[in-house]
């Protein structure tokens, strides 16, 4: 089997540790996806920069312990963040977003709650960083993505430090392109509505945060793919930078 796929992250890693005794779903992913067996190698990522080369010492009912050999820790590309403010999705929407965005690069998820959000409230955030971390691992990222704690989208906008700041806006004068044929230099926020869009005093109070609203298409694109295009897109101009 590929070594590259031979890989798992572990967020609460302690990397002084020698071994690294592994459970539930890490132990299921090793033993009974990979079928890996003693004296086979993993990597172990914390999603934060540290890489840990490992062997299988031992596999046990339940429990997995690995050997660490070796210890390498990784310094963040000097490359502009992309942060994502995204509304609530319903169902999996918001699983596909987290998911593709991830995989595109994406540096931070922020989920909001908007005027037009069909979810108001929410207990997903353990089940989203789940989400987040396979997305990782399977796109070989050596940094997860942060999710924030989910939080009104009025107060996220005050909270948001970037440099340069997007709305996706159907309305907007603005199109992305003329944006895209300028340097982006500084770290670069997007924000997306939820299915019904922003309402008009969300537009407003964003622009007055420093928001500036932009359109991607001539089409109404769905929220999870006006998600995934728009960071797509800006995600390749952070990479030129």
């Amino acid at each position: 089997m590929d070594e590259a796929h031979q890989r798992i992250i572990l967020p609460d890693l302690n990397p002084e540790e020698k071994e690294l005794t592994l459970r539930d779903e890490e132990y299921h992913y090793l033993r009974n996806v990979l079928r890996l067996k003693p004296g086979e190698p993993v990597t172990v990522l914390d999603g934060s920069g540290w890489e840990l080369k490992t062997m299988i010492k031992e596999i046990k009912k339940k429990e997995i312990t690995l050997e660490v050999l070796s210890r390498f820790h990784h310094e963040r590309p000097g490359r502009p963040s992309l942060t994502l403010l995204q509304a609530v999705l319903k169902g999996d929407r918001m699983d596909l977003v987290i998911q593709k965005t991830t995989e595109l690069g994406v540096d931070v998820i922020v989920p909001v709650f908007t005027e037009h959000s069909v979810v108001k409230t929410t207990k997903r955030l353990s089940h989203w960083k789940r989400v987040c971390l396979e997305a990782t691992r399977q796109s070989r990222r050596i940094f997860m993505p942060e999710i924030k704690s989910p939080c009104p989208f009025n107060d996220a906008i005050k909270e948001t430090p970037c440099l340069h700041k997007y709305i996706l806006y159907e309305r907007a004068e603005n199109p992305l392109k003329d944006h895209l044929s300028r340097e982006i230099e500084g770290d670069v926020a997007v924000a997306v509505g939820p299915e019904g869009g922003f309402s008009q005093d969300e537009i407003k109070k964003a622009q007055s945060s420093g928001f500036e609203p932009i359109c991607i298409s001539e089409n109404i694109l769905r929220a999870e793919t006006a998600s995934i295009a728009i960071v797509s897109l800006l995600k390749l101009q952070c990479v030129r930078k």
